[in-house]
């Protein structure tokens, strides 16, 4: 019997973990800045940095776990694509093949930026001039890895750009 329930939930992981990864797009492809610059709007830029991600809106790094473990976490999938105007959230159109962009933070409209850190966990927090926070956390093309080493070049990019609100 027992083995039966933890064949189920083996099963139900790996079903989740999967269908997470799906929606992510090319996400290990070489061409995976090439995709992310298409998606740009005219204005945007030049781009610095893009990574396969998660975007917790609303979210200042790691209170949402740290208040409440067993809540859900409100995030989204997709790809981080950071220029020298604004960080991007783009996630990947299956119909189209082509990854949109789905969130756009001005640089001239942040407030401060810094690395959170839970256990081996990292997330760049965002705070608005509007006081709102947003997190987003860098991962590697299989989206169930934390890309440490991304995380400090796109946070190391940001100092440069903000450098009077990196901390």
């Amino acid at each position: 019997m027992h083995r039966r329930i933890r064949a189920w939930i083996l099963l139900l992981l790996t079903s989740v973990a999967l269908s997470g990864c799906a929606t992510r797009g090319p996400a290990n492809s070489d061409q995976l800045p090439s995709f992310a610059y298409q998606a740009l709007p005219d204005d945007s830029g030049t781009l610095l940095r893009s990574a396969p991600g998660e975007w917790f809106p609303n979210v200042k790094g790691f209170n949402d776990i740290r208040s409440n473990p067993f809540s859900p976490v409100s995030r989204q999938t997709g790809l981080v694509a950071l220029t020298d105007k604004a960080i991007f959230f783009e996630q990947w159109n299956t119909s189209r093949k082509a990854y949109e962009v789905v969130k756009r933070l001005l640089l001239d409209q942040v407030r401060g930026v810094s690395v959170d850190t839970y256990g081996a966990s990292r997330r760049i927090v965002i705070q608005r001039l509007d006081f709102g926070y947003d997190s987003f956390g860098l991962t590697q093309a299989g989206g169930l890895i934390v890309d440490k080493s991304e995380t400090e070049l796109m946070m190391g990019h940001l100092g440069k750009l903000l450098p009077d609100r990196a901390r």
